[in-house]
């Protein structure tokens, strides 16, 4: 799957609908997608790696803490 294609969902809303404050994706979330199409064509290779990887640290992070909330619960 192409990164940008995938990267536009993210800028449409949070797959665990709660963003962390420092999200990048966050300021775009109630843009009109007339406006987030092109700033995410314009991105450069590594901003788009960049972000991806941002999202899947966050994903990893949510998700330890999830398994320590259960086990904690």
């Amino acid at each position: 799957m192409d990164r940008k294609v995938y990267l536009t969902g993210l800028f449409i809303s949070c797959p665990l609908k709660k963003a962390q404050i420092e999200c990048p994706f966050r300021k775009f979330r109630n843009a009109p997608i007339d406006k987030i199409i092109p700033y995410i064509n314009a991105l450069k290779d590594r901003e788009v790696l960049q972000l991806a990887g941002y999202h899947k640290r966050c994903m990893l992070t949510k998700k330890n803490v999830k398994k320590a909330i259960l086990l904690v619960g």
